[in-house]
């Protein structure tokens, strides 16, 4: 039998680390909502970049600690410059996990995590595979205008989750 207030004690972060997470966030991060124009879907996405490997290593126990799952890459650049991790939180159920702890702490990137947040909450609310409703579709709209990326030039008319033909050959 498994006791449950352990479990609970492990994901719980101290005042401290969850402002210091969102610290780095507002300064490091980038939260916003993201097109696969492949699948023609969009997905909240928040990433944190840096050379600094002790801070990347700090927030990856951070999240452990919290069970959010992330993805972790390394550049090697071939010019001799310095290594570059990232930490890319992507999903709906992730990133509303994360933003759910570090969005009182924000102050730069809250409202690109206004939006995610609210992006999520309705695709939550929605059985899977649901086209994206208008509120979603000028989420996305809203979202790209807070960010230095502009997004796609043009929203796709069917962006419905799933894998969907890259090109459709007209006869």
């Amino acid at each position: 039998m498994q006791d449950i207030t352990m479990g609970n004690q492990q994901e719980r972060l101290s005042d401290f680390e969850i402002g210091w997470l969102a610290g780095i966030l507002d300064g490091e991060g980038y939260i916003s909502l993201s097109v696969n124009t492949t699948h023609r879907s969009i997905y909240p996405c928040c990433k944190i970049a840096s050379v600094d490997e002790p801070m990347i290593s700090k927030i990856k126990e951070l999240l452990d600690r919290t069970e959010i799952e992330y993805g972790f890459y390394i550049r090697k650049p071939k010019n001799g410059n310095a290594i570059s991790y990232t930490i890319d939180v992507r999903t709906v159920k992730r990133i509303k996990k994360l933003l759910s702890i570090v969005l009182p702490h924000l102050v730069t990137k809250k409202p690109n995590a206004e939006i995610a947040l609210r992006f999520s909450d309705i695709r939550l609310s929605l059985p899977y595979g649901h086209p994206y409703t208008e509120e979603e579709l000028q989420l996305l709209k809203e979202a790209h205008k807070h960010t230095l990326h502009k997004g796609p030039k043009r929203i796709h008319n069917d962006y419905t989750p799933g894998r969907k033909p890259r090109y459709i050959r007209k006869i």
